[in-house]
């Protein structure tokens, strides 16, 4: 029992917060049903693994690497929870990774409470529990960070490489988190060795990386057309969600602020320990908006893998500020944390709902019943197919010039307009035999 004791107070500081997010698990995994993407990651992790492989290196190369770990994870079972339960795991190794990593160059209240604002980060929190990669992209890329030497001077160029390459294949922007390092070697002033160590790893990262590079050049994914070309209010918008809301992203951007100004007066402008979860915020927000500028790609989920190094930078500022209210600014930041969660929340809602969609068409369908689609994107059209499963339908897609037969019709608004009933984008209507 002391032995238990000793070992739950030396490591606390990341059992504590694994907690909160542990707990934030176990209460959100049921609150919302699957909603598109998700039902096509069932979808995929439902395939025999040859049928598999050909989707992702045809239709879903981005991902590729969680399409195969929810395959082999749904051997164990297919049902809702346990298939989200693989993102939630993510979360919460991100935790854990996150009071790792900042306990190599800080405090262990700072590791602590950079763990806490992570555990209750609103934009951490909205992608826990989805059946999506975005919570081992941040796993890998906090797992590629900790492969660097605390001085910046060195780094593990095999655990670096592999790590950065997986990220790549969990969520393709997760690479511009390389080019955030190199930057912030490149403004500490890195010794030789370490870009010899660099270009090992660059070399084993695009190895890695590689496999879906042809995938992605040429499969229908990357048609990312639902994306809107990038506008300042966009950006700001997206960015906004980046930070966890409104509040905290002035409160985040004015630690950035408060940081450099300190780091300027006290420290060396070139502290690596500053400089490092600098970089791996600014660079990858910077990157993906000059590049959706070409091709529109700015979303804050692709960004997710930043919000723990947004942790780490305000729970620093916080811990690093030499007051008596110490504890209160502790609390005040807990606070500013949790209080725009329900404004995260608002913003994320989906307005896709293909189970209400399905559900709505198997009112009225009889066994046989023909269910037609057309003019609907792959993965809103996976999701209503999964939700139909069962329901005695035969499932038909319509090419542009084929006509519509009597039965039910799903497609988007532009193909029914006023016609249907939509759920969201994804509309119904029922056509009578002529006759």
């Amino acid at each position: 029992m002391k032995a238990l004791r000793a070992y739950l107070a030396r490591h606390a500081d990341v059992l504590m917060p694994v907690v909160v997010a542990s707990t934030l698990m176990a209460v959100r995994i049921h609150d919302r049903h699957l909603w598109s993407d998700e039902v096509a990651s069932v979808r995929f992790s439902r395939l025999p693994f040859a049928r598999l492989v050909k989707v992702i290196t045809h239709d879903e190369a981005n991902m590729s690497a969680y399409y195969v770990g929810l395959h082999i994870w749904a051997k164990l079972s297919m049902n809702e929870t346990w298939t989200r339960g693989l993102s939630a795991l993510g979360g919460i190794v991100s935790v854990a990774l996150t009071v790792l990593l900042v306990k190599r160059y800080f405090a262990r209240r700072t590791a602590l409470l950079a763990g806490f604002i992570l555990a209750l980060h609103p934009m951490f929190l909205a992608y826990l529990t989805e059946a999506r990669a975005y919570s081992w992209a941040m796993a890998a890329g906090l797992g590629a960070t900790l492969a660097i030497d605390p001085s910046g001077t060195q780094l593990r160029p095999v655990a670096y490489g592999l790590l950065t390459g997986v990220g790549f294949l969990l969520n393709a922007p997760n690479a511009l988190l390389l080019f955030a390092h190199i930057a912030a070697f490149i403004v500490c002033g890195a010794p030789r060795a370490l870009w010899r160590q660099m270009l090992l790893a660059a070399a084993i990262a695009g190895a890695v990386g590689s496999m879906a590079v042809p995938a992605l050049l040429r499969n229908r994914s990357t048609q990312v057309n639902w994306i809107h070309h990038i506008t300042p209010v966009r950006f700001l918008a997206a960015t906004k969600d980046l930070m966890g809301g409104p509040t905290l992203a002035c409160v985040s951007f004015l630690v950035v602020g408060w940081t450099l100004l300190k780091a300027a007066r006290q420290w060396n402008l070139v502290d690596f320990r500053i400089i490092l979860p600098l970089s791996s915020v600014v660079v990858p927000i910077a990157s993906l908006a000059v590049v959706s500028l070409v091709k529109p790609l700015y979303v804050d989920r692709f960004l997710i893998y930043v919000v723990p190094f947004v942790a780490i930078l305000i729970a620093h500022t916080v811990c690093a500020a030499d007051v008596p209210w110490r504890t209160g600014a502790y609390i005040a930041t807990a606070a500013l944390v949790v209080l725009p969660q329900g404004d995260i929340t608002k913003d994320r809602t989906r307005v896709d709902d293909p189970e209400s969609a399905a559900n709505y068409v198997r009112s009225d369908l009889p066994d046989g019943t023909v269910v037609q689609f057309r003019g609907l994107p792959d993965v809103p059209r996976l999701a209503v197919e999964f939700y139909l499963e069962g329901s005695g339908s035969r499932i038909v897609s319509l090419k542009p010039a084929d006509s519509v037969q009597a039965g039910w019709f799903v497609g988007g608004p532009h193909e029914l307009g006023e016609r249907g009933k939509c759920f969201g984008s994804i509309c119904v209507t029922h056509i009578s035999p002529i006759g």
